[in-house]
């Protein structure tokens, strides 16, 4: 009989590689859907006899208005995946987080899926070729200066800007570059930028930052 490792090699080696599959049209980036990730991983968790049982828990929950009147949710989540093998017994478990913005009611599925997404990279190791350190044109178009000269119009000092200026920080990219890298795409100077705009921006750092871990 395998072992849960044996098996989870077996499983890993079975997604060593996901293709990317959709496109950011408003950001210009291509990115591995959820749908693709877990869809290999399902088959070879079948053929491993393995089972997979996700417990998401919310760690913050915001509401925040927008300059046109309309208020999103901001939703941060935990996911605790445990990987169970059928033959055994034997389990392991992986935690991941998601966050997810939206002006309805499906921030929490949007979080929730994310971290379940991630938890799955971190727990096989899976190439997506998303990495920011591997995919230099991401880094040229999404977080470098480029060589211009700093915006105008400096950052706001508002808790999300706060939130999103620390994350680059651990990321290692330059604060400085900051303000034009936003006025540059939105097209606005950077203290015009709604909360939606910010939060986006928040939600893509967290994401650079969880696929670091991986």
């Amino acid at each position: 009989m395998k072992s849960i490792a044996a098996k989870l090699v077996q499983v890993a080696k079975a997604c060593e590689y996901v293709q990317k599959d959709s496109t950011n049209k408003e950001q210009k980036y291509k990115y591995v859907s959820a749908a693709a990730i877990l869809g290999k991983v399902n088959d070879a968790l079948v053929q491993a006899n393995m089972a997979s049982v996700p417990e998401f828990s919310i760690l913050s929950e915001k509401e925040k208005s927008t300059s046109r009147g309309g208020v999103w949710q901001l939703v941060t989540v935990q996911c605790k995946l445990t990987i169970i093998d059928a033959d055994s017994g034997e389990s392991v478990t992986v935690t991941s987080l998601g966050t997810g913005t939206d002006p309805g009611d499906k921030a929490v599925a949007k979080a929730q899926t994310m971290a379940l997404k991630y938890a799955w990279l971190t727990a096989l190791n899976i190439e997506t070729g998303d990495n920011p350190e591997a995919d230099s044109n991401t880094d040229k178009t999404e977080f470098t200066n480029q060589g211009q000269q700093p915006a105008v119009a400096p950052l706001p000092n508002t808790p999300r800007v706060q939130e999103l200026v620390g994350l680059w920080h651990q990321l290692g990219w330059d604060v400085n570059s900051l303000p034009n890298y936003l006025q540059q795409r939105y097209h606005k100077p950077a203290n015009q930028l709604t909360d939606p705009e910010l939060a986006t921006m928040v939600s893509e750092a967290q994401g650079y930052l969880q696929q670091r871990m991986v």
